[in-house]
């Protein structure tokens, strides 16, 4: 791996959220009427700037238009962002999700507006979430605690389903998804008395926005006790949930098995999933400066060490993924084939205690490119099984 020589022009602000399809990397700033970046990482080039409060007055947009134009720039700090190569998606503190759509124009390529501005709440947009296939586009703000869908295709409202169906007043603390299968954590945090000792306990649920079908996960007591939940994975098949207290926590929810539960040495920040049409496993990374490779049954195939405490993961495929750490690295990583076989002693240490010995780090990752695809891959999405769940409580009606 060669260091990059040349990085992004400076924006004018920091930025605040970036989300990355193969080499096109799209990044907000943090500014009260911000700006979208668009890159090409190849060369670091700038592509694309988007203005996202540049809206038509009917739609927002207050003071003067550029250049002469009905665009006004109304108010527009991003809070959310998403993106899958296709479709721009942000969600801003004034409430409204904003959307843009590659197109071709005159033999030029760029984003442009997709819908105008979507209303979810006067409140700030905490969750958005893009169904690439299925052409949906879901949002979240906390204070309507409504989940509300469009069609991307004509903005038409697909449905609006409140989340105190299941939650019961339940805060949501993360979410992820996969195509249209939405999967929500909720709980309270520790500092705010959700404890052991809280009546009301943290739960897990899924929803497909598509359908309307979905429910809480029946099986949440390896929730109870692990301190807060930090970060979450979901890949159609394993919904895994990384807590402060070290654990990582998985429910096979394709094939109906029971959670599993193992520990790292200190609080679980980053997780994700590993792609594989036969063989799912997830990736953890700790505070506690170790990454652990977990197959579908909880068995640890791999441990490495880094120099600090993990704070973000990706795996772009079944045998790569890029690591974040505290100070400031980013770590490149050849993860071992999906048949590899576990070592017994490093799994055992991984489940039955809080802290793993330095000791086997050496038992662990092996550099061996085998089969690796040469380039990303997207993989299938594996059916539902709902019997697992309980009926979600839905309300279809406009947000």
């Amino acid at each position: 791996m060669k260091r990059a020589e040349v990085s992004p022009s400076p924006s004018g602000g920091a930025f605040q959220h970036v989300k990355l399809f193969k080499n096109v990397l799209v990044a907000a700033d943090g500014a009260a009427s911000a700006k979208i970046y668009v890159f090409d990482v190849r060369d670091w080039k700038e592509k694309q700037v988007i203005r996202v409060g540049a809206v038509p007055k009917e739609h927002g947009g207050v003071g003067e238009g550029a250049d002469g134009d009905d665009a006004a720039l109304a108010p527009a700090a991003v809070t959310m962002l998403a993106f899958d190569g296709l479709v721009i998606a942000a969600g801003t503190a004034e409430g409204f999700v904003h959307t843009w759509k590659l197109m071709e124009h005159e033999g030029k390529r760029g984003y442009a507006r997709l819908l105008n501005p979507l209303k979810v709440d006067s409140q700030p947009i905490t969750r958005v979430h893009l169904g690439t296939q299925a052409e949906l586009l879901t949002a979240y703000a906390a204070s309507k605690r409504t989940l509300v869908c469009w069609e991307l295709s004509t903005g038409k409202l697909r449905g609006a389903y409140n989340v105190d169906g299941v939650a019961k007043g339940v805060p949501m603390a993360l979410t992820a998804n996969c195509e249209s299968v939405i999967a929500c954590v909720h709980a309270h945090k520790t500092s705010d008395g959700g404890g052991k000792g809280n009546k009301t306990p943290p739960l897990a649920a899924l929803l497909d926005v598509q359908s309307g079908e979905g429910g809480a996960v029946k099986d949440v007591s390896p929730l109870l006790g692990e301190g807060d939940p930090a970060c979450i994975a979901f890949d159609g098949e394993l919904l895994a949930v990384g807590t402060t207290a070290g654990a990582v926590i998985a429910w096979n929810v394709g094939e109906g098995y029971a959670a599993w539960k193992g520990y790292h040495g200190g609080s679980v920040d980053a997780i994700c999933s590993v792609p594989d049409n036969h063989r799912p496993r997830l990736l953890s990374g700790a505070a506690d400066r170790t990454l652990l490779l977990w197959d579908k049954t909880g068995m640890v195939q791999a441990r490495l060490e880094v120099g600090a405490g993990v704070t973000s993961l990706h795996a772009p495929t079944s045998r790569t993924a890029v690591c974040g750490t505290s100070a400031g690295m980013v770590e490149l990583l050849a993860l071992c084939a999906p048949d590899a076989t576990a070592d017994e002693a490093l799994t055992v240490a991984a489940k039955g205690g809080r802290r793993v010995g330095n000791e086997l780090v050496a038992t662990a990752w092996r550099h061996d490119p085998g089969d690796a695809p040469d380039s990303r891959r997207s993989f299938e999405v594996r059916s539902i099984h709902w019997s697992l769940y309980d009926p979600v409580g839905v309300v279809n009606a406009d947000p």
